[in-house]
């Protein structure tokens, strides 16, 4: 048997989806290739994966764009998200000082609420709109 999901589920997932359509659409060039944050090969966007440096689970940094890079699905997946190439690469980019704040942000916890979630959601989807104008992108 199927399980409902709840209003918060739902949300949740629609803005897991155009937050993860952001991250891979701002990295990409011109042609609409990214290159996966940790292992650097080429993949069109919406072929790759929006990878997390700290895991979803965590509600406070799930949607940080800092914690969030395209990665191929071999690097995200097989390989777990290669851990710690992505931590180091987020630390050469902006600071150990600027990560290790965000590890404390992600152990505080940060329940979203349905308001909140859509606020979020209407952001993501209107700079998804400017990207796509922008770099052409479909």
């Amino acid at each position: 048997m199927a399980k409902i999901k709840s209003d918060r589920q739902k949300a949740i997932g629609k803005l897991d989806d155009a937050f993860s359509k952001y991250i891979r659409m701002s990295a990409a060039d011109d042609r609409g290739y990214v290159f996966c944050f940790t292992c650097r090969t080429p993949h069109h966007w919406k072929d790759a994966d929006c990878g997390h440096f700290i895991p979803r689970a965590r509600m406070a940094t799930r949607w940080e764009p800092m914690n969030c890079k395209p990665q191929c699905k071999r690097c995200n997946y097989h390989r777990h998200g290669e851990h710690d190439i992505f931590r180091a690469e987020l630390v050469r980019i902006y600071g150990r000082t600027a990560i290790e704040a965000m590890e404390t942000k992600s152990r505080l916890g940060g329940k979203h609420d349905l308001i909140q979630l859509d606020a979020l959601l209407q952001e993501y989807k209107a700079k998804n709109k400017k990207l796509r104008e922008k770099k052409g992108l479909a």
